[in-house]
């Protein structure tokens, strides 16, 4: 196929395919990390989005500009929303590393630090766990596959797009905060315990500084919990890339 052939038959085609890959790349975990230069996600974009071009013509290269337009909007809604919902089953993650660094103290490190992220280091160090098993289980090609199914259900020449499917994505942003609760309830129910007990301790020695005692206490018992909780949240995330593939699949089932 020469370079004239392409332009009129597939050019189109291609720009739809980037405009939704493009959504993924925007939030999906691990794709969007910062991590990976951006000339690094501009290339794996029009690469993957290369890889998938249909072999016919669906978008003429007459088509009106207001249908390219509304097309390409609502290819990158599609792809966002795909991004959206492999974010939210590992977020749950980074959202219970946001409580235990501020049961545990560690959330004051974003305070006096202006250089780092707003997330927690544990938040960061949980997510990342999550993200490894991830990959591990190859649950990257899971998002890949979700765009080539996407294709089916949402075809490219897409200029109405039906929102119906954000029902579906808020009752899993819900899912999400009870997830993260039972990801972090464990260590937010030792540090609860912890906190109790030193107030009981202030009580009875109102001489001792409390408060000194109790920021190197709570991070000696957080990193002691995070070790014996690594397993379990390694057994959790793998659960978790299992669900999303079956999220995935009935968020393309129509």
């Amino acid at each position: 196929m020469d370079l004239y052939q392409f332009v009129e038959t597939q050019f189109l085609n291609w720009g739809m395919l980037i405009s939704r890959i493009t959504g993924i790349f925007v939030i999906s975990p691990l794709l969007s990390g910062r991590f990976i230069p951006s000339t690094v996600k501009a290339f794996l974009v029009l690469a993957f989005s290369y890889s998938l071009l249909p072999q016919e013509s669906v978008i003429a290269l007459d088509t009106p500009v207001l249908h390219i337009v509304l097309s390409l909007l609502n290819n990158f809604i599609v792809g966002f929303a795909i991004g959206l919902l492999a974010y939210m089953i590992f977020g749950a993650f980074a959202v219970a590393g946001e409580l235990l660094g501020i049961e545990s103290g560690f959330g004051l490190a974003t305070s006096m630090d202006p250089t780092m992220e707003e997330s927690p280091i544990i938040g960061q160090l949980i997510f990342l766990l999550a993200i490894f098993v991830f990959i591990s289980l190859n649950g990257h090609l899971l998002i890949y596959e979700a765009v080539v199914d996407s294709i089916k259900v949402f075809p490219l020449n897409l200029d109405f797009l039906d929102f119906g499917f954000v029902k579906f994505i808020t009752s899993k942003f819900i899912e999400l905060f009870f997830v993260a609760l039972k990801i972090g309830l464990p260590v937010i129910g030792y540090m609860f315990i912890v906190n109790v007990l030193l107030g009981i301790l202030s009580r009875l020695v109102p001489q001792m500084n409390v408060f000194m005692v109790g920021i190197p206490l709570k991070s000696i018992l957080v990193f002691l919990i995070f070790l014996g909780m690594v397993p379990l949240w390694a057994e959790t995330s793998a659960k978790l890339a299992v669900l999303l593939e079956k999220t995935l699949q009935h968020f393309l089932s129509g």
